[in-house]
């Protein structure tokens, strides 16, 4: 819980730095984070109040905590037992193999149909995933179709390892298939966001914000910890317009870091013992 910064600079050209940092923890083996945290994708505890504000606590290499700190009141839905039902969706949720997110089990061939409103989209982006890895994914996989599709060879997206980037479907249906063999088990969590794009000069509706790209989500959806605008776009938490905001190609807004973030400045502070909050900066001056 304690670290020493030395800084020591020589005779000749001067730079500087500003180094982020966040209080975390990771819990004991088989538990949960506190009641006041939340666990990032690596497994580290930070402070439920970190999320939402356009900063990655979680770590360089791991998702942001915009996204991946994990949202109770979102509704999980689950493929197994549902093989060719038809799922409604709401503005955001998740979708696991079952409800409180089991892993998987061997030899399953499961195709579920997911709707949203007429003329909106979905946006699927990976939660946590540890899907038996393959090259071709030859042996466990989801495989993603826009649209209702009955067909195995149409599909736009083959899924499994650890990670995949955010799909994104052209109208308001999308068919997932997961198909297991007979051995190795696994897990899948997707994140989906219901979405729409306004027309070319247009803004979103009264009850949506406009993401830094130019997709129009739910308001409900901001200031809830998740970034619902897609992976690698500005968080939601920090740059969700509300009505108004006029769509162009050229949409595009820096992120909008927190001005409560503590500054300890190194300068000030020589011998001294400084005591951090949940997270900060640390620079020269």
């Amino acid at each position: 819980n304690v670290i020493t910064i030395r800084f020591k600079s020589d005779s000749s050209t001067v730079g500087h730095f500003k180094l982020l940092y966040t209080v975390f923890s990771y819990p004991s083996y088989g538990s949960s984070c506190s009641y006041d945290e939340c666990m990032c994708s690596n497994g580290r505890c930070i402070s439920t109040a970190l999320q939402g504000d356009g900063v990655n606590n979680c770590g360089s290499t791991s998702p942001s905590d915009d996204r991946v700190c994990d949202n109770q009141d979102y509704t999980v839905l689950g493929m197994q037992g549902n093989n060719g039902q038809t799922l409604t969706l709401q503005d955001a949720g998740y979708i696991s193999w079952t409800r409180d997110n089991s892993d998987y089990e061997n030899a399953q061939d499961v195709r579920v149909y997911f709707r949203a409103p007429i003329g909106k989209r979905i946006l699927l982006m990976v939660y946590n995933i540890d899907i038996e890895t393959h090259q071709n994914c030859g042996y466990d996989k989801l495989e993603i179709y826009d649209g209702e599709v009955f067909s195995s060879s149409q599909y736009q997206r083959v899924v499994c390892g650890t990670s995949a980037p955010d799909f994104m479907s052209d109208n308001n249906v999308i068919t997932i298939r997961f198909k297991s063999d007979s051995s190795t088990v696994g897990h899948f969590k997707l994140l989906y966001t219901v979405f729409s794009y306004p027309s070319y000069g247009s803004s979103c509706s009264y009850d949506e914000c406009m993401c830094s790209n130019g997709r129009c989500i739910s308001t409900a959806l901001q200031g809830d910890g998740v970034n619902n605008c897609g992976s690698t776009a500005v968080s939601d938490e920090s740059v969700c317009y509300e009505s108004g905001h006029i769509y162009t190609p050229q949409t595009t807004v820096s992120p909008l870091y927190p001005g409560d973030y503590t500054e300890i400045y190194l300068n000030q502070h020589c011998g001294d013992r400084v005591n951090l909050g949940s997270s900060g900066y640390i620079q020269w001056d």
